[in-house]
C-alpha cells in the first residue's frame, strides 16, 4: 500500500478560497472512498479519463467539464479541471492555490503544482475515474504551441501534444484528429504529500557520458558521483556488455533498488530486470545529489548495438538508448539507437 505524509496547512476558508464542493470525498490509502468535511485536510485527487477525446475539447473549460462530469458520475465529489496548457498559461498556473495530489488509491503523485512538469512526480498517474489501472495510455497535455488551437480544433495536421500516463512528462506531437485521454486533477485543497523513505540499494542517473572508455569508464563515473554525494556502497553502470546482459552485472536476489530520496523503483530487485511488471512504481530520473531530471535519454545498450562494448565513440557505430524518465519498462530500456559520439547519462545501480 502506498503511503503519503499529510500536513494540514490551511482550510479552504482560511486560505480565502470558496466555491468548492460542500461534502467532497476523501481517498484513504486502501483505496476506499469516505465522506470528509469541506476542509483542506486531505490531498486533492487526480485521475486519467477512461474515455479518449479528439483535440477539439471545447476549449479549456470544455475539457474541465469533461473531467468534472466523469468525477460526478462516479460520486467522487470535489472540483476537477483538466491539466492542460492553454493560451499563455502553463499547466501548473491553473493549480495555483492548491497543493498535494494523490490518485484514487491514495498513491502520492505530486506535491507542488510545478511538480507535475519539472520531474518531481513521485509516482505515475495511471488510474482512471473508476480506479482502474491503465496500461500504456496517451493523454492530451500541450507543450509550447501544441495545443490544438487551445483545444478547439480537430483538423488533420494541426499538431497537438500527447503525453502518456506512464511517462507523464514525455511529449510527442500528434494530429488533433487523434484521440487521447485527459489528465484530471482536483483543486481547492492544500495538503502537502510526500513518500515515506524506504531502505534498499540506491539507483541514480549520472551526468552525461560519452562512450569510448569501455564499461570501466562508465563504472568509474558512477562511483565518482556516488562518492561525491556521500552515497554508501559501490556502483556500476546499467549497460549491456557484449555476450551478456546489463542486469547480469548485478545481484537480482538482493534488496530492491531505491532512488536517493528513498522511494522504491520496484517492489523487488528482480522486478527491475523483468520481464514483468511492465511498469515501475517510480522513476529513476534522479541524480546522485537528489536533483530531478526531465526528458532524458540514457545509454543502455543491446546485444547488437552497444558502441562496440562501449569502447567506440564513432558516430557511425550505434548504441541503444532508453528513455530514462519513464516507468514503462520497454521505453526505459530501449527506445532509439543513436551514434556513439553522443553524450548521454547512464543509470547507476548499487551492487
Amino acid at each position: 500500500m502506498a503511503r503519503f505524509a499529510l500536513i494540514l496547512v490551511c482550510s479552504a476558508a482560511a486560505c480565502g478560497r470558496s466555491g468548492f464542493g460542500a461534502t467532497p470525498d476523501a481517498v484513504l490509502g486502501d483505496g476506499d472512498l469516505v465522506d470528509a468535511p469541506d476542509a483542506a485536510d486531505r490531498p486533492n485527487r487526480a485521475f486519467v479519463t477512461s474515455m479518449p477525446y479528439t483535440g477539439d475539447l471545447g476549449g479549456p473549460l470544455g475539457a474541465d467539464a469533461k473531467c468534472q462530469a466523469l468525477a460526478d458520475a462516479q460520486g467522487i465529489g470535489g472540483t476537477f479541471i483538466a491539466l492542460l496548457k492553454a493560451g499563455t498559461y502553463a499547466h501548473s498556473d491553473r493549480l495555483a492555490g492548491s497543493r498535494g495530489w494523490v490518485d484514487l488509491a491514495g498513491t502520492p503523485i505530486a506535491d507542488q503544482p510545478t511538480d507535475w512538469y519539472d520531474g518531481r512526480v513521485l509516482h505515475p498517474l495511471r488510474r482512471d475515474e473508476t480506479g482502474a489501472v491503465l496500461g500504456f495510455a496517451s493523454v492530451w497535455s500541450g507543450y509550447t504551441s501544441g495545443t490544438c488551437d487551445d483545444w478547439t480544433n480537430a483538423v488533420s495536421g494541426n499538431g497537438g501534444v500527447v503525453d502518456t500516463a506512464s511517462l507523464y512528462e514525455q511529449f510527442t506531437f500528434s494530429s488533433c484528429t487523434a484521440s487521447a485521454r485527459l489528465p484530471c486533477v482536483e483543486t481547492g485543497h492544500v495538503a502537502p504529500v510526500s513518500e515515506q523513505a524506504q531502505q534498499g540499494r540506491i539507483a541514480f542517473m549520472s551526468t552525461p557520458w560519452t562512450p569510448g572508455g569501455g564499461l570501466a569508464d562508465a563504472d568509474a563515473l558512477c562511483m565518482t558521483e556516488a562518492t561525491a554525494s556521500q552515497l554508501p556502497g559501490t556502483y556500476k553502470a546499467l549497460l549491456e556488455p557484449t555476450g551478456s546482459s546489463a542486469f547480469g552485472r548485478f545481484n537480482l536476489t538482493g534488496t530492491r533498488w531505491i532512488r536517493p530520496d528513498g522511494i522504491p523503483i520496484t517492489a523487488t530487485a528482480a522486478d527491475l530486470a523483468g520481464p514483468l511488471p511492465d511498469y515501475f512504481d517510480s522513476f529513476t530520473s534522479m541524480k546522485a545529489d537528489g536533483t530531478h531530471l526531465t526528458r532524458v535519454y540514457t545509454w543502455t545498450g543491446s546485444a547488437t548495438n552497444n558502441c562496440s562494448n562501449w569502447n567506440s565513440n564513432n558516430s557511425g557505430v550505434l548504441g541503444a538508448s532508453g528513455y530514462g524518465t519513464t516507468t514503462y519498462r520497454s521505453f526505459w530500456l530501449r527506445i532509439i539507437d543513436v551514434g556513439c559520439d553522443q553524450t548521454r547519462p547512464v543509470i547507476c545501480l548499487q551492487e
